[in-house]
């Protein structure tokens, strides 16, 4: 496969296939851009309804993110449970939401914040799940 990329062979779908995939990918990630609500809407949808590890939507087929577009549009109850991964209750979503901006604010101040808050993650709360809205507002 790498082979064939590097040689600029053609991609193994079919072109209108590639490119429904990456439009809708495309719309994934312009949803995920409004807010972390909406970007933990997509992670626990990949999380729970696609039972995968992976968040990044061309990694998906084109009939998941399908799914999940209509969702969105319908305005379908998103696929957060009441508490996303034991944690995070939907009364606590506005001070993650508030929470997880101050953390990200704080690690763009340099890197050796960002590498206090990892260090953090790492040794206090044994996770290497560097997203502040994957943790609790107790943590």
């Amino acid at each position: 496969f790498l082979a064939d990329v590097e040689h600029g062979k053609e991609d193994h779908m079919p072109r209108e296939q590639a490119g429904e995939l990456e439009e809708l990918a495309a719309r994934v990630n312009d949803y995920q851009r409004k807010g972390p609500r909406q970007r933990l809407r997509w992670t626990t949808y990949a999380k729970t309804e696609l039972t995968s590890d992976s968040f990044d939507p061309l990694r998906h087929g084109t009939e998941d993110l399908r799914a999940f577009l209509a969702d969105v549009e319908h305005g379908k109850e998103d696929h957060m449970p009441r508490a996303a991964w034991g944690r995070q209750t939907q009364e606590q979503g506005a001070d993650l939401e508030e929470l997880a901006a101050r953390i990200n604010d704080y690690q763009r101040e340099g890197p050796q914040y960002s590498l206090r808050w990892t260090s953090y993650v790492r040794m206090v709360l044994k996770s290497d799940s560097f997203d502040p809205l994957r943790h609790g507002t107790e943590d």
